[in-house]
């Protein structure tokens, strides 16, 4: 159910999931998250709005509404310091220590959020 409560999902397969399935709205999967936590970290209202009218924790949701909010804040700030650093790569040679420097900031080392533990 988590996978079905986050980016690309619908409200009826959740309903089905809940309503004829029995599902736990609640059920924590392998990294401690609820369905409630990828509705709100994806900012799919309608099936955030349906597991919290199914008594999903309000606490799991705010936390996938920060860290949402947290990531996209990250993604965009990484995204202008990248800008910058292609801005001053035309002035500069790639191998100057400033430019490996600036590289090593922007470039990610994964693709999890601070709050993925």
């Amino acid at each position: 159910m988590h996978v079905a409560s986050g980016k690309k999902c619908n409200l009826s397969d959740v309903k089905i999931l809940v309503e004829v399935c029995g599902l736990d709205v609640n059920r924590k999967d392998s990294d401690g998250k609820t369905s409630v936590y990828y509705a709100a970290y994806y900012k799919n209202g309608e099936v955030e709005k349906f597991l919290m009218g199914n008594n999903a924790n309000e606490q799991d949701k705010e936390m996938g509404k920060f860290a949402g909010e947290y990531d996209t804040t990250i993604q965009e700030a990484r995204q202008k310091a990248q800008k910058v650093v292609r801005d001053y790569e035309k002035e500069f040679p790639k191998g100057t220590p400033m430019v490996c420097a600036l590289n090593h900031m922007v470039t990610p080392k994964d693709h999890t959020s601070h709050f993925s533990n």
